[in-house]
């Protein structure tokens, strides 16, 4: 009954997300290499342009159809995604060969590839010279490549205890031979702030993957939050280790713990991955990677014969990613940087309920784009509450509340109350007067 319900209002959010006035992005096809870098604030600026990054892993190979024929990454592209991770395990003239491909496809397309260094190239120990070397001409190879997009550094190297200095090593080369493509490196939800600091060296872009949803709930996770909002958890914990750079994190559309014969098929709602998206954004990720739409035991008998989950990308993905592409009405505040408004969340009481209920399962993030005013903002798992939020300027009147039109707030003296059940997610929008 719990996920049903969970599964109800989502119904409601797609028919609104689909009701938004926004058109697919017909890409361009690329056909010179670009220089990526970030700004102060952590936005991703691809040849100029400020990006809200998406990321797909275990990816279809090049040349794949949607169910209704379309080319797999055009239809990825005017989804919402800009990148999609490639790479192999170890490398050699075959892979290489293979790679091309992939970015040759990625670029026909509008897209981006980020190829995973693997188990040989991404932490090499210092004074290795034929390796270094090899790192040197990979990088040599791909980097004028038109699809290419970020390098994909050591894979979980704390957890897979990974020399620093060799993540380092790597990372240095790389700078070295490619100035205009970053590396980014996603460590597993393991260890502590200062242990994954030590990795600091390794990459421009950091990340943690985190998959909440599956049975027994929790199981990629060690810690005893087994909720959701475990997401917030080792996103505040990226945010620290990060300190001045910024970090996407990886969410999960499948993973080993709901795949069979150990784990059991098990995939996010709408409604949940809202709430993950969301929160991992409010509690500082820069940009979003969404890991296991290719893991062949998940998939139906059709898209295991397409190579993809097409089921859950026209459920649940795709939905959800029109609330980040460039037409969307939050477009602008997903590369601004933080406000510096200080907004206070207090327990609201109502007629149903004289006591003043906990307001500290509220998460909120404030940006500034212009005259306007964002504000996003989750509720952690718990009772429905109402909370009021006070600190807005004072003389700040109705604002929307956008994908959920045509429904407003209307704030008095820089204040205004709303309701949040559990993993809900509201994005508001005011005017300054």
């Amino acid at each position: 009954m719990e996920r049903l319900r969970r599964i109800l209002p989502a119904l409601f959010l797609s028919v609104s997300i689909v009701a938004l006035e926004w058109s697919a992005i017909a890409a361009e096809p690329f056909t010179h290499p670009c220089k990526i870098s970030v700004d102060s604030a952590g936005a991703l600026i691809v040849d100029a342009q400020r990006v809200f990054p998406i990321n797909l892993t275990v990816i279809p190979p090049p040349g794949s159809r949607t169910p209704d024929g379309k080319d797999a990454y055009e239809e990825f592209r005017e989804g919402g995604a800009w990148f999609m991770r490639t790479g192999a395990p170890h490398w050699d003239t075959k892979t290489i060969e293979t790679e091309l491909s992939y970015q040759t496809a990625a670029a026909r397309a509008g897209m981006r590839c980020c190829p995973w260094l693997g188990w040989d190239l991404a932490n090499i120990k210092p004074g290795d010279t034929n390796r270094e070397q090899e790192l040197r001409q990979l990088v040599e190879q791909l980097k004028v490549s038109p699809g290419m997009g970020l390098w994909k550094g050591a894979d979980e190297p704390e957890w897979g205890k990974k020399p620093p200095e060799d993540v380092a090593n790597s990372a240095r080369i790389i700078h070295q031979v490619d100035p205009n493509h970053p590396i980014w490196l996603v460590q597993a939800p393991r260890g502590t702030v200062a242990s994954l600091q030590r990795y600091d060296a390794g990459w421009d872009i950091g990340g943690i993957d985190i998959y909440p949803v599956s049975y027994p709930p929790g199981r990629h996770t060690e810690q005893p939050n087994k909720e959701l909002s475990m997401v917030s958890d080792f996103a505040r914990m990226m945010r620290e280790v990060a300190g001045p750079k910024p970090f996407w994190m990886t969410l999960q559309i499948a993973f080993s713990g709901t795949t069979p014969p150990k784990g059991i098929i098990c995939f996010p709602t709408f409604f949940e991955q809202r709430f993950m998206s969301y929160e991992a954004i409010i509690n500082g990720s820069r940009g979003l990677t969404y890991f296991g739409g290719g893991l062949v035991p998940t998939l139906n008998e059709r898209d295991r014969r397409l190579g993809w989950n097409w089921t859950y990308w026209e459920r649940v993905l795709k939905p959800l990613l029109r609330e980040f592409v460039p037409a969307s009405p939050i477009a602008a505040a997903l590369v601004a940087p933080d406000s510096n408004l200080k907004l206070k969340v207090s327990g609201e009481k109502n007629p149903r309920n004289q006591t003043v209920p906990d307001a500290s399962p509220i998460e909120v993030l404030v940006r500034e784009v212009g005259t306007d005013i964002y504000m996003f903002v989750c509720k952690k798992e718990g009772p429905t509450i109402q909370v009021r939020f006070t600190g807005l300027p004072p003389q700040t009147g109705k604002g929307q509340v956008l994908f959920e039109e045509p429904r407003e707030v209307d704030a008095k003296e820089g204040s205004f109350s709303d309701w949040f059940a559990a993993h809900d997610v509201h994005v508001y929008r005011f005017v300054r007067p």
